[in-house]
């Protein structure tokens, strides 16, 4: 069977339920598993949302259009499956129901629907009038309605839906012979059931009678039916216990929302609407408490509107930030999936320019990687601008704090965080410092050099090689004399030794002709410890070797005829290994 819409009959060959998804993941699945888990989160929205639409809404339907354009490009048409729970794509598994509330395959299984197929050219006009579909067969009230139906008058030109036909639907072009009605069958009287009358009383002759009507079928298909209905009784009565367990499962925030918004689209906008002041926050903690991101966002909303004198954000915000209240959001949030944590992205966005502030509180109480990875993405997004936003949280007594922020001014970069990070330049935690120095390397040279240069005073072995790491590499007679001084200091030879070849690996990554007879000069100067003294003159040798200039080259080849073994040998091994730079 099929209609404009693209709609056809059963398929020949049958969906097995009981089959399992194949192993192999491959890019048009997780594909197709993306875009059915954009669908499913833009429908529960819609369904929340009902008739307001706003930037939320719109925002996630362009996500949806846009993902399955992207799949029509690289693989074509996306065709899905259902079952009684789950959604599969080329037999693999795509949205499996966890609960009753959350099986998005139901709507479809239960009225006949066994496949979509979403061509290119399915425009965003389509997937609203998709989901309005689900969500009017599957709303709280009772509809006649069916998704078949609903579709095929919406003329989805590029959907094909793949169902059952209908009872109905069977010689459905069958028709009568005649066109006057078929007369009601008369049955052949039973002598045994004629009830004895009074001669003419008007029942003589009459069918047999139950109470107030005459009987026109035997009794025997009465007692059959009841039968049968005492047979389905233990069924139905479960399935209604089921469905009743699963109503009532409906958060009540979810509720509260729902009945407030059907109050004002009755009307209760231009009634009084103080109760509403004195309600609505407290349906608000509610969801705060239960971990309802978006009915936490609708309630803002609505709070906003009617809260009166009954709401001040910024009070609200002050309860929010207290450290119970942080770690209640942040245990609950590390409990529930990536969409629960970009919902809550989005509620705090609500709360204006203080969104910063509880993103990275319930951040610093993360426990999730997962979740740390995304607020912190939320955060960088919304400081890109102005870092100036996370300089309080610098002065942070909790040190991985301080270095998640120092991580997140890196991520930022520009010539703006610079200042910022120079009043973390010596905390007192090494791991901050450290951190300091990866963001200092991704801003401009010109900012971050100075504060780079700073820490090389009093740094431990790892921070020195680390500054000494990201300052190196690029021509630098400053740096290159400096770290010939420190080299020329009688403590030298008491460094660690890390510390010591970042300074011979300075010279010979920045070093030029200036620094050439300091160097060669070193090769000749005595020492007091002959091993370590080899393994200076060898250091020095490489780092002219490493210089690769014209002078350089001369000062290794007279080193080479040195009388002194220790200088020719030195020498000869630099040459041998010479590779000079380009």
């Amino acid at each position: 069977m099929t209609s404009s819409a693209g709609m056809s009959g059963i398929s020949s060959e049958p969906i097995d339920p009981g089959d399992e998804p194949r192993s192999e993941e491959t890019p048009a699945r997780k594909a197709a598993r993306l875009w059915v888990h954009q669908f499913a989160r833009a429908l529960k929205t819609c369904r929340l949302y009902e008739q307001n639409i706003n930037a939320t809404v719109e925002r996630l339907l362009d996500e949806v259009t846009g993902t399955l354009r992207r799949f029509h490009e690289e693989h074509g048409t996306l065709a899905l499956e259902f079952t009684a729970d789950d959604v599969l794509y080329d037999g693999a598994s795509t949205y499996l129901a966890r609960s009753r509330d959350d099986n998005l395959a139901l709507p479809f299984y239960r009225d006949g629907i066994r496949g979509l197929a979403f061509h290119a050219g399915t425009t965003r006009d389509q997937i609203e009038a998709l989901i309005a579909a689900i969500i009017r067969v599957t709303a709280l009230s009772q509809t006649d309605d069916d998704l078949v139906t609903l579709l095929w008058e919406a003329h989805l030109d590029h959907v094909d839906i793949d169902y059952v036909p209908a009872e109905g639907d069977v010689n459905a072009g069958a028709e009568l012979d005649d066109d006057e009605p078929m007369p009601w069958p008369e049955p052949e009287p039973d002598p045994s059931q004629v009830v004895s009358v009074e001669e003419g009383s008007p029942e003589e002759a009459a069918g047999p009678r139950s109470d107030d009507w005459t009987m026109r079928e035997l009794t025997t298909e009465v007692e059959a039916g009841f039968a049968e209905l005492e047979s389905l009784a233990p069924s139905e009565v479960q399935r209604f216990h089921a469905e009743y367990q699963a109503e009532h499962q409906v958060p009540v925030t979810t509720t509260a929302i729902a009945v407030i918004q059907a109050y004002l689209a009755s009307g209760g906008a231009v009634l009084d609407t103080s109760d509403l002041g004195r309600f609505i926050p407290r349906v608000l903690r509610e969801a705060l408490a239960h971990g309802s991101w978006l009915e936490a966002t609708e309630a803002v909303s609505l709070v906003a509107h009617y809260g009166g004198d009954y709401w001040s954000k910024e009070t609200f915000v002050q309860e929010l930030m207290q450290p119970i209240s942080i770690a209640n959001i942040s245990a609950r949030l590390d409990g529930q999936d990536v969409e629960a944590a970009l919902d809550f992205i989005e509620f705090a966005r609500t709360l204006g320019d203080t969104d910063i502030d509880v993103l990275v509180a319930v951040l610093a109480h993360s426990e999730s990687r997962r979740n740390r990875r995304i607020l912190s993405e939320a955060v960088i997004k919304q400081c890109r601008d102005n870092p100036e936003r996370l300089a309080p949280w610098l002065a942070d007594p909790r040190w991985f704090v301080v270095r998640n922020i120092v991580h997140m001014l890196g991520s930022i970069g520009g010539e703006g965080v610079v200042g910022l990070l120079e009043s973390v330049l010596r905390h007192p935690e090494p791991r901050v410092r450290y951190a300091v120095v990866a963001s200092l390397s991704q801003a401009p040279a010109r900012a971050a050099r100075p504060l780079l240069l700073a820490m090389l005073e009093q740094a431990d072995t790892r921070t020195f090689c680390s500054v000494l790491q990201v300052l190196a590499g690029e021509p630098d007679p400053a740096l290159v004399r400096r770290m010939y001084q420190l080299m020329q200091d009688p403590e030298f030879e008491k460094r660690p030794g890390p510390e010591k070849r970042a300074v011979y690996q300075t010279i010979a990554s920045s070093g030029s002709d200036e620094i050439v007879a300091d160097l060669e000069a070193e090769l000749y100067r005595g020492g007091w410890f002959p091993v370590v003294r080899d393994e200076h003159v060898t250091a020095i040798a490489r780092c002219l070797a490493r210089i690769g200039t014209l002078l350089s080259m001369q000062a290794l080849e007279r080193g080479a005829q040195s009388r002194r073994a220790t200088v020719r040998r030195a020498c000869e091994e630099a040459l041998l290994g010479w590779a000079p730079h380009e």
